[in-house]
C-alpha cells in the first residue's frame, strides 16, 4: 500500500523497516582504524543514480551512504575507488548485469578493489530480496534515517505480470537503486547472526555466502 492505498496487482512489501533505522546516525560516518568494512555500488543507468552503500561487518550497520547521479564515469569510479580504500580498503560488491556492468567490474579489480559482481536476474533478485526481508524481520541491519532510502523501501513491492510471473521493483516514478545497493549488501554480509532474532521466519531462500 502507498498512504493507505492499495495499489492494483500489488503484493506484499517489506516489513519492520522503522525498527532497522539506526536513530541518530549520520549519513557518513568516518571509518575507525581496525574494523572490517563492506561496500555495495549500484551504479547509474538512463534516468537513475549511483548508490553507494558501507557496512561496518561486524556491527551489519551502514556508516556511510552516498547518491549521485549526471556524473562523468571517470569522476564517479574514481568517487567509488576512493570510498572504498577510505574505508580500510573494503571489499566492494557491485552490480554486473550486462555489459557495461562488466565493464565497470573489470575497471574496478583494476583500480586494485576486491570485488564480487552481482548479477541482477529475476532469480537473483528473488534471492535478494528474500535475504534483506529476513534481515528486516531479525533486525540483522540497521541503517541511518536517509529519506530516500526508506521512502524506497517503502515504496518497493511484487507484482505479478499477466503471464503470471512474479516481478519485484519500485512503482511506475520511483527509484530503487537503494534497495539494490542494500541487497548486495546484505547478500554479501556473513551470514552469521548479530543479538537474538525478533521471530523465527522459515525460507526457501539459499544461505548468504559471504566473503
Amino acid at each position: 500500500s502507498i498512504l493507505g492505498e492499495f495499489t492494483p496487482g500489488a503484493l506484499a512489501g517489506f516489513r519492520n523497516i522503522e525498527g532497522c533505522i539506526d536513530v541518530g546516525a549520520p549519513l557518513s560516518k568516518p571509518p575507525e582504524t581496525g574494523r572490517k568494512y563492506l561496500a555495495s555500488w549500484d551504479h547509474a543507468t538512463t534516468g537513475d543514480y549511483n548508490w553507494l552503500s558501507v557496512a561496518d561487518i561486524a556491527t551489519r550497520r551502514v556508516v556511510h551512504i552516498d547518491r549521485w547521479t549526471r556524473t562523468p564515469i571517470d569522476v564517479t569510479r574514481m568517487r567509488v575507488v576512493e570510498a572504498c580504500r577510505r574505508y580500510n580498503n573494503a571489499n566492494l560488491i557491485m552490480d554486473a548485469t550486462a555489459e557495461s556492468g562488466d565493464i565497470l567490474v573489470e575497471d574496478m579489480t583494476k583500480a586494485g578493489l576486491r570485488v564480487e559482481p552481482f548479477v541482477f536476474t529475476n532469480e537473483s533478485k528473488r534471492q535478494g530480496v528474500g535475504e534483506l526481508m529476513m534481515a528486516l524481520a531479525r533486525e540483522q541491519i540497521r541503517f541511518p534515517n536517509h529519506p530516500e532510502l526508506i521512502k524506497e523501501l517503502k515504496v518497493f513491492r511484487a507484482e505479478r505480470t499477466p503471464g503470471g510471473r512474479l516481478t519485484w521493483n519500485a512503482p511506475s516514478g520511483y527509484n530503487d537503486d537503494g534497495v539494490s545497493s542494500l541487497i548486495m549488501l546484505v547478500h554479501a554480509l556473513p551470514s552469521n547472526q548479530i543479538g537474538k532474532p525478533l521471530r523465527e521466519a522459515v525460507s526457501m531462500m539459499s544461505k548468504p555466502k559471504g566473503w
